[in-house]
């Protein structure tokens, strides 16, 4: 029985897993209750076994802390440990302890684990026991690595170690975590071997011989591909391909032992007497060629007691353009307690809407005010993304960008610093230039080693800036451009106002909502606008948005005598009420994915003139599609402000029947965010 004192009360989750081994789970299960430590918690993981396991297990359940479950087929030793692992997470154990049913631990196994961690001030990833056989000689299988080529050879003192069986393996519940799951796709051999490795890499990890467990294992050796049935080869798959994977990935020296390994094996197998000599050596080149190719999953879990940090990063300034537009909404409605959010630019923060919601909510916006222009903004994005992420760890990075360079190279920066959830969100479609064309097809090739979640406003967005392997599997989520559809449902008593203080009673109003950039086609309105004013003297023209372009634009408006008929706003936070003060929206972009402010215009019932860009369904049916040539605009204006419409309040519900609400765009992003995705994810 265990002493409860401070230092050995934390609460520990014991996973056993098992299948179709009934007698040795009841031994083991009856020397765990032995221990009578009062804040262990038994997750019996069973693979769905025929013998009779549940019948047995089912006497124990009287015990309050053992619990049980069946995952309904079988999913190996990984899969179960996988399994066992996210359901004890639910229950905020301090620390895991991994075994399998022929695992048999002594009286002081667990007590001494817990005084090594206690006397390690809890600074290590994982402990492992010593492991013997049931004659009392160490079990062969067992026996942990302190390097990837170099075994342990001393047993009877404590020794940092790389890799360790999940025979008596003891982690703590932070560095799960942080390095996420076992790999449930490895099924049985060589997940115990990448997950001890796994964590070694960022932790000290030791072996505690004085916590002593029995390994009831048929023999005391390991896998040998020479003393298998003929006929049941196939099962050496998982032994192969999943070292032919781990080694393959860590390095020269890893490659390196995995070629003496397999001459090794080859030699074994010659000199040998087994039958089926070249059956068995084809066995292990096909599935160590497998292995090579093979790219198993890694999920990651968190307890209720944390929170799961999220960092919202741009390639862009936070100023006032579509994306900083989607970003501030889903500021607004995110609702998670468990969820804390950093927003980081390399460039400028001017938009104080931002400023405000960000410090209501008490979240850090972090901007290095950095030059914008177009031949230094590359350099600042690697440049202060590298520094940024090198001094902070997030749970999941999420990279909100119009450019394929902003997205490729901050997803890699945050790849190779070491974050998890990498999500790239494409927000707007691509101009079909050689340029572009040359970009993607080098893009292509890298951005599915880097990211893992891929998120766009539309499908055009997303095939403009995923791989086709991406867009073919469907591995994209579509997040619409939510809005907070009452805050743009027209309101008569809302307009009046704002047309009197700007002077518009009388006149017919033209509005555009959009970045000073090529991609918006400004230009475009210098074509149209001096023949809408000569047909229509009362008509004026308002502009918001900020830009590089801006500053020529405006001289352009002055010299064409135009100066008395335009209003420019930028920074405005009254967008809502600048659209239902307006008679006619006009949208001559000539790129984009899914136009915020052109579906705000439509939430407000504004007629709404629009180029001949890929719209989704809906938003198409709610405005007129125009080809960019200046005559057909000028007569589709002049002709949609003789019939101007007065019941516009019924248009924010038809946008939000379309599903373009903030609060499900925003549920949608959460769900994404607490599930945390898989890691790597393989889209070549």
């Amino acid at each position: 029985m265990i002493a409860m004192t401070p230092a050995t009360s934390k609460k520990v989750a014991a996973i056993v897993v098992t299948y179709n081994r009934k007698k040795l789970l009841e031994e083991c299960l009856d020397a765990l209750l032995l221990l009578n430590y009062p804040s262990l918690e038994i997750y019996v993981i069973d693979n769905a076994s025929t013998d009779g396991t549940k019948r047995v297990v089912s006497r124990y359940l009287k015990n309050k802390h053992i619990r049980y479950y069946n995952t309904g087929v079988n999913v190996g030793g990984s899969g179960g440990f996988f399994y066992g692992m996210k359901e004890a997470m639910k229950d905020s154990p301090d620390y895991f302890w991994l075994m399998d049913d022929d695992c048999i631990v002594t009286a002081d196994a667990l007590q001494s684990l817990l005084s090594f961690a206690t006397k390690k001030k809890n600074q290590f990833g994982f402990l492992s026991s010593k492991v013997n056989w049931k004659d009392g000689s160490i079990s062969v299988m067992n026996v942990q690595k302190r390097t990837l080529w170099k075994r342990l050879e001393d047993f009877d003192k404590p020794d940092t170690i790389a890799l360790a069986s999940f025979v008596s393996f003891f982690v703590r519940r932070q560095v799960v975590e942080d390095v996420g799951y076992p790999m449930k796709d490895f099924f049985i051999w060589g997940d115990d071997w990448e997950y001890s490795y796994r964590i070694a890499k960022k932790y000290p990890c030791y072996f505690v011989p004085d916590s002593l467990v029995v390994h009831k294992s048929a023999t005391n050796s390991g896998v040998d591909i020479t003393q298998a049935d003929p006929d049941k080869l196939d099962r050496y798959r998982y032994a192969y391909r999943n070292e032919g994977y781990f080694y393959h990935n860590n390095g020269f020296r890893g490659r390196m032992y995995l070629f003496l390994k397999i001459c090794l094996h080859t030699l074994r197998i010659f000199k040998s007497k087994c039958k089926k000599k070249f059956r068995r050596l084809r066995c292990i080149l096909r599935y160590t060629r497998e292995g090579l190719k093979f790219h198993p999953l890694v999920e990651y879990g968190y307890c209720p007691k944390t929170k799961i940090k999220v960092l919202e990063c741009a390639g862009e300034p936070f100023d006032y353009g579509g994306q900083e537009a989607f970003i501030n909404t889903m500021i607004s409605e995110f609702s998670d307690p468990k969820i804390s959010y950093t927003y980081f630019t390399p460039f400028g923060f001017t938009n104080e809407r931002m400023k405000k919601i960000t410090a209501r909510r008490k979240e850090k916006v972090i901007h290095c005010n950095a030059s914008f222009r177009h031949l230094s903004r590359k350099i600042q994005i690697k440049k202060q993304y590298k520094r940024f992420l090198k001094e902070n760890q997030f749970h999941v990075v999420h990279i909100h960008s119009g450019s394929l360079y902003a997205l490729l190279n901050i997803a890699k920066i945050a790849r190779k610093t070491g974050s998890k959830t990498i999500i790239l969100h494409s927000h707007v479609a691509q101009k079909n230039t050689l340029l572009y064309h040359f970009i993607k097809m080098r893009s292509d090739r890298t951005i599915a080693r880097y990211a893992n979640v891929y998120l766009a406003c539309s499908e055009s967005a997303a095939a403009a800036k995923f791989p086709p392997s991406v867009i073919l599997k469907k591995h994209y989520t579509v997040i619409d451009n939510g809005l907070p559809c009452a805050k743009y449902r027209f309101v008569p008593e809302k307009r009046d106002p704002l047309r009197k203080e700007l002077e518009f009673n009388g006149k017919k109003v033209l509005c555009h909502i959009g970045r000073f950039s090529p991609e918006k086609n400004h230009s475009f309105f210098l074509k149209i606008i001096p023949d809408i004013a000569q047909a229509v003297p009362e008509a004026r023209f308002v502009f918001v948005g900020a830009g590089d372009e801006k500053p020529s634009f405006v001289k352009a408006i002055n010299n064409l005598g135009l100066a008395d008929k335009t209003i420019f706003f930028e920074n405005v936070s009254n967008i809502p009420e600048i659209l239902m003060a307006s008679d006619l929206f006009l949208f001559p972009s000539i790129l984009e994915g899914s136009p915020i402010s052109l579906i705000e215009a439509e939430a407000s019932g504004l007629p709404c003139l629009c180029s001949t860009i890929p719209l989704e369904p809906g938003v198409e049916a709610m405005c007129k599609q125009i080809p960019l040539d200046p005559q057909l605009w000028i007569d589709a204006t002049l002709e949609a402000l003789e019939d101007i419409p007065h019941d516009r309040e019924k248009a924010a519900d038809k946008i939000r029947a379309l599903g373009y609400d903030a609060e499900i765009s925003a549920k949608k992003l959460e769900e994404i965010y607490r599930n945390r995705p898989i890691d790597p994810t393989d889209y070549r």
